[in-house]
């Protein structure tokens, strides 16, 4: 059975001032070569209570290697991965522990930026700066 869409996870972690980005590989289909969270899609087999937590804390494990504390809803979005409709759920979560190992076969790279080192880079596309300044004002606005 072909899906109707997919839904995708993606968190934005923080720790202190800065998040992790991570830089897609070169090979990757949809937006290779830019700057985005970890994160990664809901498997079909994945029918269960807070699914979209249990997929985050999943591919933050997968892709970087790291643990987060709570997650927190920041926006949801949708666009077009190649011809499938793709539901994007992004979150945020305080760094909790692990030291960065990625996914070599996904990931060319991550680092630990601050919003303006961030919003610096070319890398950076638009709707992964969009979500950086949401967290950042979220994040102000309980300190």
């Amino acid at each position: 059975m072909v899906p109707t869409f997919v839904v995708n996870v993606e968190v934005v972690i923080y720790r202190q001032d800065r998040c992790l980005l991570t830089l897609r590989s070169l090979q990757e289909t949809h937006a290779g070569g830019t700057f985005a969270f970890p994160g990664g899609k809901v498997e079909q087999h994945e029918i269960m209570n807070d699914v979209l937590e249990h997929v985050a804390r999943r591919e933050i494990r997968e892709e970087v290697g790291l643990e987060v504390g709570s997650l927190t809803y920041l926006e949801a979005n949708s666009f077009l991965a190649g011809d499938v409709p793709c539901i994007n759920v992004v979150m945020q979560a305080p760094y909790l522990s692990g030291t960065v190992q990625l996914q070599q076969e996904e990931l060319a790279a991550a680092e630990w930026l601050t919003l303006p080192e961030a919003l610096a880079r070319s890398e950076t596309p638009l709707w992964t700066r969009n979500s950086l300044k949401k967290a950042e004002e979220m994040r102000n606005a309980v300190r």
